[in-house]
């Protein structure tokens, strides 16, 4: 999958442009499986210019938000607890004012937050955070689905250490 995304970008960038939208999609869903394929770094180095990219050419689009959440994920797999919060905590900002309070990548970011936090050893804050994680899936996702059996490990952990 890789190799053919790897194609796909090349396709998208002659036919569209480096900078365009379609392009743009591209090398996020590339970002995507490089963090599924544990590299966790390249993730994180294509994922920072995709939104630097956005921030220029379409800055107030809802995807934006979503590219940070993302962002957050790759940054705590890679143990970059403080940078991971700053991304999560504007995907959490932009994301509330475009999409409301309950969208289920909203549950996203305030899970990756609450993973940051708990890197950080603050305890209270990451409770909060998971916890909220946790009431936007209940209501957004089936009960089986990745998502919330990754929060429900941040959450274990969590309590571990209360």
């Amino acid at each position: 999958a890789l190799d053919e995304l790897r194609q796909l970008i090349a396709d998208s960038r002659q036919q569209f442009g480096a900078d365009s939208w379609p392009t743009l999609m591209v090398e996020g869903a590339m970002a995507t499986s490089l963090h599924r394929a544990a590299e966790f770094a390249a993730a994180r180095d294509l994922r920072l210019q995709v939104i630097a990219t956005m921030r220029e050419r379409f800055g107030g689009h809802s995807e934006l938000g979503v590219q940070l959440s993302h962002l957050a994920a790759h940054l705590v797999q890679l143990q970059q607890a403080e940078a991971a919060e700053v991304a999560a905590r504007e995907a959490i900002e932009r994301m509330t004012r475009q999409f409301g309070a309950d969208h289920r990548m909203l549950g996203n970011a305030h899970s990756h937050l609450g993973a940051a936090l708990l890197q950080q050893q603050r305890r209270d804050a990451a409770g909060v955070a998971l916890l909220e994680a946790r009431r936007i899936f209940a209501a957004a996702l089936p009960p089986t689905h990745p998502l919330i059996e990754q929060n429900e490990a941040r959450i274990a952990a969590w309590q571990a250490g209360r």
